[in-house]
């Protein structure tokens, strides 16, 4: 038997809660060590700054600190060069405001934003991304700037991006199609553990509107095109990636059969699921007695239909003829 005196307890729990706290720390580190704990770092410079303060009881404490980070950095995948970079977090009752801009080629890009101490509906972290001609790539098959204006909230269950992006200048070579580019067969069936899927606790969405300016050029394939037009991309859990709009073709040629044809009209129209959009396009050739031979492409980018062409009308021997040998069959 024995006497557990409750009130006794209840009244320690109380002076335990109630025990004020005050403690800070403080101090720098130097970024040169990313270098060694990241591999797609390379001559980074630079330091981080942090002072925080601890304050309140044991029930109710009270964080408050600044993070600061100043320097500069190389991305060896992207081939690009982060200078001028500064970054700064701040607590705050509301809780911790980021913000914060970096330098890459000829523009910059600024972050602003709130993460909220618990993330909801009612009061979500929102982030601020915004940049002009931000050089967001530059090896030898990619060069491009970007221009984003972007708006990021997270829910604590939910991240939704929109906004738009412009890339005012790109040039794309591809040598050789990527094996990531090669997709797998339908009738291939996944087992184990390449079967599960990865739900993730974050649900995505976004709406993102792409924006290509006049100087974007791409060429691979025996293809080569000014790319333009706007494209708004969509993205919902659980569903593919979907885009709305249209990708024109400026003076595109195709080189094929020993010929130079041109592309005009073309373009690839987007009305649904983002990796198979509408193809239409015309290559063709126009020769010393004024026919203009080629071939028309249609139907969907995963399943093309491809026509011969020919102004005024011959038969497909005819419009081969003109383009294998450059002349008609009858020459």
């Amino acid at each position: 038997t024995g006497h557990v005196d409750l009130d006794g307890i209840a009244r320690l729990r109380q002076f335990a809660e109630s025990i004020p706290h005050a403690a800070g720390l403080s101090g720098r580190l130097d970024l040169a060590a990313l270098d060694v704990l990241v591999s797609e770092l390379t001559d980074t410079r630079g330091e981080v700054s942090i002072n925080t303060e601890v304050t309140g009881t044991t029930r109710e404490i009270d964080t408050k600190g600044r993070l600061e980070m100043t320097g500069s950095t190389r991305l060896r995948d992207l081939g690009i060069h982060l200078e001028n970079l500064q970054f700064r977090a701040e607590g705050t009752d509301e809780g911790i405001r980021l913000g914060g801009q970096v330098r890459s080629g000829e523009g910059s890009i600024s972050l602003e934003g709130l993460v909220s101490r618990l993330p909801s509906a009612e009061s979500p972290s929102r982030f601020g991304l915004k940049g002009e001609r931000f050089l967001a790539m530059a090896t030898p098959e990619v060069q491009m700037e970007i221009s984003p204006d972007l708006e990021v909230v997270f829910t604590g269950a939910d991240l939704n991006v929109t906004g738009t992006v412009t890339v005012p200048t790109a040039k794309i070579e591809v040598v050789e199609l990527p094996e990531s580019a090669v997709p797998v067969s339908k009738d291939v069936v996944f087992v184990g553990p390449e079967a599960e899927t990865d739900s993730g606790l974050v649900a995505l969405s976004a709406r993102v509107k792409l924006v290509l300016g006049d100087d974007v050029f791409f060429r691979g394939f025996s293809f080569s095109s000014f790319l333009e037009g706007d494209l708004e991309v969509s993205e919902r859990p659980g569903q593919p990636s979907q885009g709305r709009g249209e990708v024109d073709f400026r003076q595109g040629f195709y080189r094929g059969f020993g010929q130079n044809l041109n592309v005009d009209p073309g373009r690839l129209i987007f009305a649904g699921p983002l990796d198979n959009p509408t193809l239409d396009v015309l290559a063709s050739r126009r020769f010393e007695d004024n026919t203009r031979v080629g071939f028309k492409i249609s139907g969907f980018l995963q399943d093309p239909t491809v026509d011969t062409y020919s102004e005024p009308a011959k038969t497909d021997d005819e419009v081969m003829s003109y383009i294998l040998f450059g002349r008609s069959m009858r020459s």
